[in-house]
């Protein structure tokens, strides 16, 4: 997800197409990537099961690490690395000359781990779970349980220490190319500086604008428009995505649906399109004199026409420019002209 790129004579670790593309996407998305990876390269019925269980636990209630199984133990220490789980250590505060601290025998599942296994929709639940999953609360039958630990009364509603919602992230686009996101996380800040210019920065929300300057470096750095609109659409702020629900049960469903606004969508593809619009082919230039028929010509132009070399002819000049042939294609021209050639001479 990273590519060298030579700057000023010196080269410099920049993030490469795909990884703008990874960065971009949901989180719930991103978590699935590594998650995929892990069951392509470790034990699948372990990584499984123990994904199962994490979707029946609470965000915030702790559970046991001795309940876990020795394959599960040392996954867990994967998933503090990735976000998906918390773990405190057991000393908080070690003395001057103890031992350094180990891992605590509980973990604290996060929203994102929780959620895994139900979609992104999950994810943007205000609770970190599902309506199913948090009023059923359902117990797996083996692994960390909610009757597992202790006091859950005191626990349950209490969000632990380390345990921080970022996931939430909620975007409104407006007609005039303003883009309201109410977040905390200063990666989100940054994911909007990729693409637009950051006006105004409050305690839990942020304003940009799209321009067409932060735009343009933004498609430098490889980063599409349907990337940015995907972007924006997945985080979508829970009004717009009632607006999308209503508009997408109307009769005329497929344009009021659309809840990026469509001078937005639009100005973002034209973006896009001033650096493609002009597409450069090599060619090789053929002029004819008037020894050449104008019939022959525009027989010789019909020909290149069907064998996809032709680029450009006009006829009252005889000229003719034909795509560039390698060595082990046929030269079109050349072997009509010798045909020509040999009847002109039977």
């Amino acid at each position: 997800m990273t590519a060298f790129r030579r700057e000023g004579g010196a080269e410099e670790l920049r993030i490469s197409t795909k990884g703008y593309e990874f960065l971009l996407q949901n989180v719930h998305v991103q978590m699935w990537r590594f998650v995929q990876q892990y069951l392509t390269d470790g034990n699948q019925l372990e990584i499984l099961s123990f994904l199962c269980q994490l979707s029946y636990c609470r965000v915030g209630q702790d559970y046991p690490v001795k309940a876990l199984s020795k394959a599960q133990q040392a996954l867990l220490d994967e998933f503090v690395g990735f976000g998906l789980i918390y773990r405190r250590s057991a000393v908080s505060r070690p003395s001057k000359g103890s031992k350094p601290s180990k891992p605590s025998s509980r973990f604290y599942p996060t929203s994102v781990a929780c959620n895994l296994l139900m979609g992104p929709s999950g994810i943007r639940n205000s609770g970190g779970m599902t309506e199913t999953a948090t009023s059923n609360n359902p117990t797996p039958s083996s692994g960390p349980s909610p009757s597992s630990s202790g006091n859950n009364n005191n626990r349950s509603s209490k969000q632990q220490p380390g345990v921080v919602n970022l996931s939430h992230f909620e975007t409104i686009v407006q007609t005039n190319f303003q883009v309201v996101a109410y977040t905390t996380n200063d990666l989100h800040f940054r994911m909007l500086g990729l693409f637009a210019e950051l006006k105004t920065v409050l305690p839990n929300a942020i304003i940009a604008v799209i321009t067409r300057r932060a735009f343009q470096a933004a498609l430098a750095d490889g980063i599409t428009a349907a990337q940015v609109l995907s972007f924006l659409e997945t985080n979508l702020h829970p009004l717009a995505q009632q607006r999308r629900v209503k508009a997408s049960g109307s009769k005329n469903s497929s344009t009021g649906a659309q809840v990026i606004p469509e001078t937005v969508r639009e100005q973002l593809h034209l973006w896009e399109q001033e650096r493609d619009r002009v597409k450069y082919d090599q060619g090789v230039l053929h002029t004819f004199g008037a020894s050449h028929s104008t019939e022959g010509f525009r027989e010789l132009v019909e020909v290149t026409i069907d064998m996809d070399v032709h680029l450009w002819s006009d006829p009252g000049t005889k000229t003719l420019i034909v795509k560039q042939t390698r060595p082990d294609e046929v030269d079109v021209v050349g072997e009509y002209m010798r045909q020509q050639s040999r009847h002109s001479h039977s």
